[in-house]
């Protein structure tokens, strides 16, 4: 007759985790999750930062076509005319026809930087550059506004210190109804004034504006417009990268400072005349930038247009 052992004998398993093996593992896991996460989140960004460089580049080649198709570059607010080379000619017929304002909202993905997460998405974050205030708007486009002794359209002939050197377009982030400090440009009273020999006496007054501007008396107005009709879509080359943007109210004159600013840590892509894009340092020299900004040094000596 077979004996039959008893049940405790016949399995030495036992059922489930002790309290402190299951701390254990939550705690590797916990570990593990804090030294993927960064590295995640850091690829997220860097991915970011390659489609805006895509984009600005996108850009740039539509920027030369035109100018080879034209003979010269887009008037100064160059987002509609550059449309159909950058494969939206429906949108481009659209926005010229009789019935435009439904699309001021659509602003196409090429004008827009993935790293911004600003709403609403009405404005775009690559700005044109229009050089500085100080020495006639000597940027690769015209100023808008600006009194100009030479009404001619640019040409590529007219980037006299090379489209390798003269930055056309760089980033900057969008209003988004919150007045954070380099979202918006700070309006300050007319007794601050700057007379024209003071370009860097007023360059160091932006730069010194406070972290909280209206606590100071500023007042904010947004940094960015409706990308439909581009009028704020510009910046100046007065001051690096992730400065503050700063102007002087009630009027307006030449003492004004719209400066590029982007979502990546520690700088700004900038797209060259001659299509390239390169990551731009804020802690880039002062004056550098203002050359870059420059269509010709010559501005920068107060010669010639």
């Amino acid at each position: 007759m077979r004996s039959h052992l008893p049940v405790h004998c016949l399995s030495t398993s036992r059922q489930g985790f002790t309290l402190i093996e299951v701390a254990v593992t939550i705690g590797i896991l916990s570990f593990l999750a804090a030294l993927l996460l960064p590295a995640i989140a850091g690829s997220r960004a860097a991915a970011r930062r390659i489609d805006c460089v895509s984009r600005l580049k996108n850009i740039g080649i539509a920027l030369t076509n035109f100018e080879q198709t034209r003979g010269r570059y887009p008037e100064s607010a160059p987002e509609i005319p550059l449309l159909p080379y950058l494969d939206q000619q429906p949108l481009y017929d659209r926005i010229m026809g009789p019935e435009s304002d439904p699309l001021r909202d659509v602003v196409p993905h090429w004008y827009l930087c993935p790293s911004d997460p600003a709403q609403p998405r009405v404005a775009t974050n690559y700005a044109r550059n229009i050089g500085f205030p100080y020495y006639g708007y000597n940027g690769f486009f015209k100023n808008p506004w600006a009194t100009d002794r030479d009404r001619r359209r640019l040409s590529a002939a007219d980037i006299h210190d090379g489209l390798s050197n003269t930055v056309s377009f760089c980033e900057i982030i969008r209003h988004d109804g919150v007045n954070e400090r380099l979202r918006t440009i700070w309006c300050y009273p007319e007794q601050f004034e700057f007379s024209p020999d003071q370009l860097d006496e007023y360059a160091d007054f932006v730069e010194s504006l406070p972290s909280d501007p209206e606590v100071y008396g500023y007042f904010p107005q947004a940094r960015t417009g409706t990308w439909f009709y581009a009028g704020l879509q510009m910046y100046h080359h007065m001051l690096p990268p992730n400065r503050p943007s700063a102007k002087r109210m009630p009027s307006v004159g030449r003492e004004v400072c719209l400066t590029a600013v982007s979502m990546h840590p520690g700088g700004a892509n900038a797209l060259y005349g001659d299509g390239r894009v390169d990551f731009v340092s804020q802690s880039i020299d002062r004056q550098v930038w203002r050359e870059l900004g420059s269509r010709s040094s010559l501005f920068l000596d107060g010669e010639g247009r």
